[in-house]
């Protein structure tokens, strides 16, 4: 089975996060195994779609260590 990881800034409403949504849900339907990262977590208005796994990346802050290696775990 194929493998992808797809990365956004946030699911706030929008369109490049209704497209990377729609990517998602059709590689899912193909038989891809995907994963759906986003680092933002504000607000999130934009659902991910079954048989997607969400990946949240925690940030406390724009200088914050942890988030590189949480990047980093998604390679």
């Amino acid at each position: 089975m194929p493998r992808v990881t797809l990365l956004i800034d946030s699911l706030c409403a929008g369109g490049a996060q209704t497209q990377i949504v729609r990517t998602a849900a059709g590689l899912a339907e193909l038989g891809w195994q995907v994963r759906l990262a986003w680092y933002n977590h504000e607000q999130r208005f934009v659902e991910v779609p079954p048989g997607v796994l969400p990946v949240p990346i925690p940030r406390s802050s724009r200088k914050d260590p942890r988030f590189v290696w949480h990047m980093a775990r998604l390679v």
